[in-house]
């Protein structure tokens, strides 16, 4: 085993396309600061709890509680406990001799491996086409596949049970059916830049030597880290595929902008971009504002009856064209 082992939770954190940032995973795992647990963290872990007494000892959950009543909602759609050969297994992948991969399987069979979810929204999840790329679903499949000595077509199923936190008490089973050359597609990449992870480890001292990815300071509500990111002269942004220079002063005003929607920066970008030159100082279009009245008023004699028209004898039909003009 490698002396720094990557989780999948570590490579998300680090590199995922819309929240990755490397200093965030840097403050975690090189300066060791933790953040708290957040309410839905431990409502997620409880569940967790009442799920694998189940699965591992045949435990009904006590649906007295709030994490019980949400584990049973989804007892329904995992595999026959018969079949389920690993409950809460730990689990090394060495890729080569500085790389090695670890998790926790919620739960493992001969040919599937699952993990348990709460959500308070099903729009968190993650498809079936998804799961076969996500971290988590590759490193347990490829565990699996390696552990079971399979072939490179040889079929497994990644099997995710979501639970509802909210609202009704429902779950939903996501699963997906693959094979060991399917996930070598998506392992490899992440292994390269797994190893960035390794290096970081072994070299760097601190978090704030390591590169930022600043769009990504919003993400699940904030990152923990925010105040810690001490203002830089200038700093790379990750991640963007572009270089651009920023202070932490400018950090701040971006996320005011986005909460609040009343910073003076926007404000006049947006007056120079979408308003560029005002109407005023020009003398010509004063000319063609009386030409566009002049332009309307052939429509309203049209309505009006004008000389010559074929319904002039109905005396009725003048009321209304007056009352029109008055409005």
């Amino acid at each position: 085993m490698s002396e720094y082992p990557i989780s999948p939770s570590q490579y998300k954190t680090a590199f995922d396309p819309e929240t990755g940032c490397l200093r965030k995973w840097a403050f975690y795992k090189i300066e060791g600061i933790r953040s708290p647990s957040t309410s839905a963290q431990l409502l997620g872990t409880n569940t967790h709890e009442q799920a694998e007494n189940y699965l591992r000892d045949g435990t009904p959950p006590n649906i007295k509680t709030k994490p019980g009543k949400i584990f049973a909602s989804g007892m329904h759609l995992l595999p026959d406990r018969k079949l389920v050969t690993g409950v809460e297994h730990e689990f090394y992948l060495k890729f080569d001799h500085d790389l090695t991969f670890y998790g926790l399987i919620d739960f493992m069979g001969e040919d599937f491996v699952g993990d348990h979810k709460t959500t308070s929204n099903f729009d968190y999840m993650l498809s079936p086409s998804q799961l076969e790329t996500d971290p988590q679903g590759v490193f347990y499949g490829m565990y699996l596949a390696t552990v079971r000595k399979m072939s490179l077509t040889a079929p497994l199923n990644l099997i995710w049970i979501y639970y509802l936190t909210r609202g009704p008490r429902e779950a939903r089973r996501i699963e997906k059916r693959t094979t060991r050359v399917q996930l070598e597609r998506a392992y490899f990449p992440m292994a390269e830049k797994a190893k960035k992870l390794v290096e970081l480890r072994k070299t760097a001292d601190r978090a704030l030597d390591i590169e930022p990815n600043y769009n990504a300071c919003g993400a699940f509500g904030g990152c923990p880290h925010l105040s810690k990111c001490e203002k830089q002269n200038s700093s790379l942004v990750y991640g963007t595929g572009e270089t651009e220079i920023i202070s932490m002063n400018t950090l701040m005003e971006r996320l005011t902008a986005k909460k609040n929607k009343k910073t003076q920066e926007p404000k006049t970008t947006e007056e120079v971009s979408i308003n560029p030159p005002p109407v005023e100082p020009q003398p010509k279009p004063e000319n063609e504002v009386e030409a566009k009245p002049e332009a309307k008023k052939p429509e309203t004699k049209k309505r009006g009856r004008p000389k010559g028209s074929k319904n002039k004898p109905k005396e009725k039909a003048p009321a209304p064209a007056v009352s029109s003009v008055d409005l």
